[in-house]
């Protein structure tokens, strides 16, 4: 019974850390209501409903028709306004991380027009901060091809952005970003909030498995306050959430050596096998209320060096055997609980915590 007890207290320790961290996993709404003729409309009632859990927020514009929600999750949204006499407009947009977006209606008077349902709002610059950055889109990451699985090569698409090799030779397949001249310990990285730096060497502690990354934003110069901790780039990583759609995934890659070509200095083909295997699920466990996720990837590694000295050291001529310090091996669980129809408390648990506390 302690330890059920313990992994409670320690999911609401997470979980109000994850609130803490808010303003680095979530986006902000805003806009103007006005009629026809460009008056402002005061007290529209103003609703956003995601399209993927059922989670709705709800506002009313002020006396200058301005309405905003601030730290709502990601996603797709539905904005709804309406106010007495006028007929109601809805409005299809998308919320990336970090992002601010304006969406703007306009009222017509009931019954003197149709009703408008506008499918998307286009692409639009945040002036609501300074800083520069850009978002890498679930698009990008599940179709562009990825070596490795390391979802950080895609913060090359960002302009100003380089690839840095890890400093530390236990995590070599890691690496790093770098931009403005910085080097990757001056790099940062969190996931969903929570500090993912290694502060020993600089760089990810760890392995993100690439298919629980929903989306990710990389900021490259002019931070605000939150994103301390840096002086390079910033990666602000967002994983996926379990929704009312049952959804999941799985994923082999296998090289071996008879797939390679020869290196210049190789006559024979050198020792080579690499495995990726990994898989995600995700969906309701109390629709519109409670909803889970969890992702697994995996990496086996052996590989060999051809050495030639030309005659020179003969005694360390031929092929060195090496493999993989460890098996990379990341985990993500997610677990997001919904209090009535209006909040979202999204909650991060390291899968093996769970698993261990759980098998007591």
């Amino acid at each position: 019974m302690n330890h059920i007890r313990g992994s409670v207290i320690l999911l609401m320790i997470v979980c109000s850390a994850t609130i803490a961290h808010a303003q680095l996993v979530t986006s902000n709404l805003q806009g103007v209501i006005t009629d026809s003729s460009g008056a402002v409309i005061a007290g529209a009632s103003i609703t956003a409903s995601d399209s993927e859990t059922g989670v709705q927020r709800t506002t009313t514009t002020n006396a200058d028709g301005f309405y905003r929600f601030n730290l709502l999750p990601r996603g797709q949204y539905e904005v709804q306004a309406q106010k007495g006499g006028f007929a109601a407009e809805r409005l299809k947009v998308t919320l990336t991380v970090g992002d601010t977006i304006t969406a703007n209606l306009v009222l017509k008077v009931a019954g003197s027009a149709e009703q408008v349902n506008v499918t998307s709002l286009a692409a639009q610059v945040d002036t609501s901060t300074s800083q520069i950055e850009q978002p890498v889109s679930q698009v990008q990451i599940a179709n562009l091809p990825i070596n490795d699985r390391n979802f950080q090569q895609l913060a090359n698409l960002i302009p100003g952005v380089a690839p840095s090799p890890s400093y530390d030779p236990t995590k070599r397949l890691y690496g790093g970003v770098v931009s403005g001249g910085a080097t990757a310990r001056s790099s940062g990285i969190s996931v969903d909030g929570g500090n993912f730096n290694d502060n020993i060497v600089g760089g990810p502690v760890g392995l993100v498995p690439e298919d629980a990354i929903e989306e990710f934003q990389v900021i490259t110069n002019q931070y605000s306050a939150e994103y301390g901790h840096s002086s390079g780039p910033f990666i602000n990583v967002v994983t996926k959430s379990g929704t009312n759609t049952l959804h999941g995934s799985g994923f082999l890659l296998y090289r071996q050596k008879n797939l390679q070509a020869n290196g210049f200095f190789e006559k024979t083909k050198p020792d080579f096998n690499r495995e990726q295997f990994g898989g995600a699920v995700g969906g309701p466990l109390i629709k519109d209320k409670t909803f889970g996720f969890y992702a697994i990837e995996r990496n086996r590694q052996q590989k060999s060096q051809t050495i030639d000295t030309g005659g020179v050291y003969p005694q360390v001529r031929g092929i060195v055997r090496g493999a993989l310090p460890r098996p990379d091996d990341g985990r993500k669980a997610r677990p997001s609980f919904q209090f009535g129809r209006k909040s979202e408390l999204p909650c991060i648990v390291p899968a093996q915590y769970l698993a261990r506390r759980l098998a007591r």
